[in-house]
């Protein structure tokens, strides 16, 4: 009882909200029509624990027709309620589908009669929406006579003859749309009702993971719904254009190619190089990745300028050094190097570096009281003579040193060197007794002859 006062508010609300909506509800236990009345159905869809029938509800005497919902309960056996629709005209529901938030839609297509030629003529389209109890929530109206329509990924499509598409959501919200082909990522997954084929075969659901090229047909009482989807894999680990120098990992649906060969998703990629991977699905499907694994370098940058030895090692399948085959020798002579590292997918990588000369022990504008030793690297010259690359100067005297590089000077240096007295001195002392030795041990020598010779 409390249910028949409960309903019968809603009616009154509704009458004053809809003006000539009328709607109302009543719990029966069997689907006998009222006295003067029959029922027919179009369509049905389970909801949940519900079971919602819709149709139209006729009038015998008058033919006046009225759209009409029926809910049984979970077991499908007692009818739970029954709602009319009726706003003056001859509507019939023709056919029932879900939204994305739990509430469901049902079509209405309303006809005219016309008094003069006695005949019925299309009036409007109505989709009207209701949440899971049962309860009217809102509608949207059509002035087009849409003849192919229908629920698939939790909207309502209304296809015109032009093929343009209509959609109404779960807010009641309108766009269209024209495109026929679509762009998924990874899963595919798309509610329908009725029957459904991919590329030609008829299938129980529409759920796809691997990668492929499809062809979708959805097809129903009322609709007839075909396009088509690119299903792209998500790849982890490297993407179109992707450069590193640290180890790759790619892991992917669909059949996979690196430069040609079969790779096994989530194996390691170390070896540097150009890497093409081209991974493949159903129906011809094919995309291609290009990525790049860098050598790693160590002991050089480019365009590095140094004044010391330098020693390149590389992780490189090879390397060469201005055009000669290098394998980690020291590079200590002045010149202007360009050295290749290569690796697999004919990658090759050019780096350029210079070895400046240089030269330790001598300073520009000094004077020296001692002998100087000089070390140089590079072609040089000392007061117009080649330099050795150690060099010792020991007499007193003006000094320029002039350090070439590239057929230029690239480095010029004057100095003085005054020997002083008590050093030349010591050194005349030191070389006497030197000399002293010398005599010395060689008297012993012939005396030792001497005394061998006269014994025999």
């Amino acid at each position: 009882m409390l249910k028949k006062v409960y309903v019968l508010l809603l009616m009154i609300i509704l009458i004053q909200v809809q003006g000539s909506l009328f709607i109302y509800g009543e719990e029966k236990d069997n689907i006998i029509p009222e006295m003067g009345f029959e029922y027919q159905f179009t369509d049905t869809l389970q909801i949940e624990e519900s079971l919602y029938k819709v149709g139209y509800r006729r009038n015998i005497e008058n033919n006046d027709v009225d759209g009409l919902i029926v809910k049984y309960d979970k077991t499908a056996t007692k009818i739970e309620m029954t709602y009319i629709y009726d706003i003056g005209y001859t509507e019939r529901f023709t056919m029932i589908g879900i939204f994305s938030n739990g509430t469901f839609g049902v079509v209405c297509r309303s006809m005219d009669y016309n008094n003069i030629y006695h005949n019925y003529y299309f009036n409007r389209m109505e989709l009207l929406q209701f949440d899971n109890d049962g309860f009217y929530l809102g509608k949207t109206m059509f002035q087009t006579d849409y003849l192919n329509y229908g629920n698939c990924n939790y909207e309502f499509l209304f296809i015109d003859e032009d093929k343009s598409i209509t959609i109404v959501n779960e807010l009641l919200e309108v766009s269209s749309k024209t495109d026929l082909i679509y762009t998924y990522s990874d899963i595919f997954s798309y509610q329908f009702l009725g029957d459904a084929w991919i590329n030609y075969s008829r299938v129980d659901e529409l759920f796809i993971d691997w990668p492929g090229n499809y062809h979708i047909e959805i097809s129903n009482t009322h609709f007839n719904y075909e396009f088509d989807i690119i299903l792209n894999p998500i790849i982890e680990g490297v993407a179109d254009g992707f450069q590193t120098n640290s180890e790759v990992m790619i892991i992917s649906k669909g059949e996979l190619f690196l430069n040609g060969i079969i790779y096994q998703s989530n194996s390691s990629i170390l070896e540097p190089g150009n890497y093409h991977l081209e991974i493949k699905g159903d129906n011809w499907y094919s995309q291609d990745l290009f990525f790049t694994i860098i050598p790693l370098i160590d002991g050089i940058v480019d365009n590095e300028e140094s004044k010391e030895p330098v020693k390149i090692t590389s992780n490189a399948s090879s390397m060469t050094l201005n055009d000669e085959i290098y394998s980690g020798e020291v590079i200590g002579i002045p010149n202007h190097y360009q050295i290749s590292f290569y690796g697999v997918g004919d990658y090759k990588g050019t780096l350029t570096f210079t070895i400046l000369p240089s030269i330790k022990g001598v300073e520009n504008d000094c004077i020296y009281t001692s002998p100087v030793e000089i070390a140089v690297s590079g072609e040089a010259y000392i007061n117009g003579v080649p330099l050795d690359r150690n060099y010792t100067v020991s007499k007193s005297g003006e000094y320029q040193i002039v350090i070439m590089f590239d057929g230029e000077v690239y480095q010029e240096l004057f100095f003085e060197v005054t020997i002083e007295d008590d050093f030349v001195l010591e050194e005349s002392v030191s070389s006497n007794k030197i000399n002293m030795y010398q005599i010395v041990l060689g008297g012993l020598i012939l005396l030792g002859l001497f005394l061998i010779i006269r014994k025999k």
